[in-house]
């Protein structure tokens, strides 16, 4: 785009802008019409410092040479603004070029694969392996997240947006990018800086419609008033999902309508102030442990010192995006119910709980194949309703409260008494934060409205004002749990679907489509006989299991997400998938692990089921180390490090390579299979 700008005396300055300020086209045109002279520069030349120089020496030399005679330095800042007001009113980023619409083929290999993945019903704990074999480590409950949040816009009509928050190198953009490559690419938009002049040309250029149900990723971006505009008009809907944004180009009022939003993904290292803005997203906090720190540069070191700097680079996502696409397009037109009851205690704010649905009705579109489909209709179950609990619970201090980790640590030893009053070098003491984080932390808080703040004697001192931060989302409700009051819980929801003609009425059933776990059902279509089938998959948490599995930390995590009785059928079931024996996650040890600490680790391994669990467990963390295959050699040696013996070791190998719950990519090579 050209931008002309009168310099008095009739000299004009036009600029041409180029893609992303590549190379910008200076011309000074004089009085006659004539070009007196022309330059390139790069990008932001009138406002960075050393570019300005060179940029205003240029301009009055030849405005000098051309008659004008000197540029004062008042005529100078005048240049600089409007320039600015051109940029600002300028389309410099790059369009997508034509075919990053296109639809991405795969060939047939790959294809099997994905549906070999979404037969077995374990597409969640897939794509969270792929992120971990690409190089992010743990964070698991965000994995999931950003699979979910990647998919949620196409199979619910409702984006999960996702805004994640921490300090830089902790890995909240590197996930991002990592859950981004498993997503198609003519379903994803990835820009540094888009404005909403540039959202305009795309709509013009691929129609209204052209963002509906895609990944729109701004990475690692500092929020100023035009970036919140554009923000806010790409997550504002009205019930039609459209929205019209007012903006400007060349000093002209022009309408961007957008019809269908994306899911809008952003990274930042600040969170974001504006209440416009985090109504509409997720939040979320990388992990920031020193123990993740240690196990990042170890795995680092490890591709570094085999010629690799990039991971994620190294892997192949084909098979990802193949599985994404294949579960938009057989849930896409599915509508999800879920036929028991729970008990919602997240009240204080009103659009959590929205979130918590779209997120529940994406991972049961993700398990369609081991769940019962009426029709088109598809019934969720607790298993659903405990992996959305699981991830909604981990974000939710950041999410409803916009408390991060470390404030929240700093805001558990603030007392509720003002007499017991602390201040900021007490908490520096106890929590060996730095003081200016200390105070950042405190004034976040006091501004939230989490703690009181009174400055006494030149120090200010907190104490809490009773504002609590929300901690769970909801529970099964437990008197709904015996098998009659699910049964009428089950015929209220198909009467209700029936209603709303998703499923049809009793006598017209004999043609109905009934799938249990893939597979098509030629049962009598009556709620008795449907509610049968649909308990058969109803106290099963397969998924709920490999996630606790794979987690080391979350899973105390997970044990806490019952929230019911064990002394029911439904909570007896899911205490024993979480606990038996495992108290404690176990960790695989490392080559430098002392001897003193093995024989606590041998004591733990009474059982041959215990040997069992943590041979695969040694087998599932060597894989982030070695994608293409695992070799023996190291699973026996870090077995014997907590006293497993190689003749176990090889017996196991062989037992599980027989079931098919590993394979052999390669000799002497080993890899967890995804059943």
């Amino acid at each position: 785009m050209t931008a002309e700008i009168p310099l008095g005396k009739n000299f004009t300055l036009k600029i041409t802008f180029g893609p992303n300020q590549e190379e910008n086209l200076v011309e000074l045109w004089n009085p006659d019409g004539n070009l007196a002279d022309e330059q390139i520069f790069r990008e932001d030349f009138w406002r960075k410092q050393r570019k300005k120089k060179t940029f205003k020496k240029w301009l009055s030399e030849s405005l000098e040479d051309a008659g004008y005679g000197q540029l004062s330095d008042e005529g100078f800042k005048d240049v600089k603004l409007e320039i600015s007001r051109a940029y600002r009113n300028a389309d410099t980023s790059e369009m997508p070029a034509e075919d990053e619409f296109e639809e991405e083929e795969f060939d047939e290999n790959t294809i099997e694969r994905a549906n070999r993945i979404v037969e077995s019903g374990r597409t969640i704990p897939y794509l969270v392996k792929i992120m971990g074999i690409a190089g992010h480590k743990r964070d698991y409950a965000r994995k999931i997240l950003m699979a979910c949040s990647s998919l949620s816009k196409k199979v619910t009509e409702k984006p999960i947006s996702d805004y994640a928050i921490g300090e830089s190198g902790k890995g909240k953009s590197h996930l991002m990018r990592i859950a981004f490559e498993c997503v198609p690419n003519e379903y994803k938009v990835r820009r540094g800086s888009i404005s909403p002049l540039y959202l305009y040309y795309m709509t013009e250029k691929f129609g209204k419609d052209c963002l509906s149900g895609r990944v729109l990723f701004y990475d690692d971006v500092n929020l100023n008033s035009e970036k919140e505009d554009t923000i806010k008009a790409v997550t504002d809907p009205d019930f039609n999902d459209k929205v019209t944004h007012g903006t400007v180009q060349n000093q002209e009022p022009i309408d961007l309508d957008i019809d269908g939003l994306p899911t809008v993904w952003i990274s930042s290292v600040d969170m974001v102030k504006n209440e416009q803005i985090i109504d509409r997203f997720f939040i979320d906090q990388p992990e920031e442990s020193e123990y993740l720190d240690r196990r990042v540069a170890e795995h680092q070191k490890y591709h570094g010192r085999r010629g690799v700097l990039e991971p994620e680079a190294e892997t192949d996502f084909s098979t990802a995006k193949a599985v994404w696409r294949k579960i938009v397009e057989e849930t896409e037109n599915l509508d999800v119910v879920i036929p028991f009851d729970y008990e919602w205690t997240a009240e204080s704010s009103r659009r959590l709980q929205p979130f918590f649905l779209t997120m529940l009705y994406t991972i049961t579109k993700s398990n369609y194949k081991q769940r019962l489909i009426v029709g088109d209709t598809l019934f969720a179950t607790p298993e659903d309703f405990y992996i959305a609990k699981f991830v909604f619970n981990s974000f939710l201090r950041t999410t409803a409260s916009q408390m991060t980790d470390r404030q929240f640590e700093i805001f558990r030893r603030i007392p509720f008494e003002k007499s017991n009053s602390k201040t900021r070098s007490d908490i520096v003491e106890e929590t060996d934060v730095s003081y200016g984080k200390v105070r950042y932390d405190l004034e976040q808080l006091a501004e939230s409205g989490f703690v009181n703040a009174e400055k006494v004697s030149n120090s200010w001192h907190y104490w809490r004002t009773g504002k609590e931060v929300v901690a769970s989302c909801g529970r099964l409700k437990e008197e709904n749990l015996s098998r009659n009051e699910l049964l009428q819980e089950f015929k209220d929801i198909l009467e209700s679907c029936e209603k709303r003609g998703l499923v049809p009425q009793i006598e017209d059933r004999k043609e109905l489509d009934l799938r249990l776990c893939g597979k098509s059902l030629t049962v009598n279509p009556n709620p008795e006989t449907l509610f049968g089938e649909y308990t058969e998959t109803f106290f099963e948490c397969p998924i709920l299991e490999e996630i606790s599995q794979l987690s080391e930390n979350a899973l105390e995590s997970c044990k806490n997400l019952l929230e019911i009785s064990e002394d029911s059928k439904l909570g007896s079931q899911l205490a024993t998938i979480l606990s038996e024996e495992k108290e404690e996650p176990k960790e695989v040890p490392d080559f430098t692990k002392r001897r003193d600490s093995q024989k606590e680790t041998i004591d733990r391994m009474r059982t041959q089921e215990d040997k069992a669990d943590t041979v695969m467990e040694i087998i599932r963390n060597l894989e982030e180390d070695f994608p293409e295959g695992v070799p023996i050699d190291s699973v026996r040696y870090s077995a014997s490090e907590v006293g497993i013996d190689e003749d176990f070791v090889n017996e196991f190998v062989r037992k599980q390579k027989k079931e098919g719950s590993l394979y052999s990519p390669s000799e002497s090579k080993i890899l967890t299979a995804v059943m």
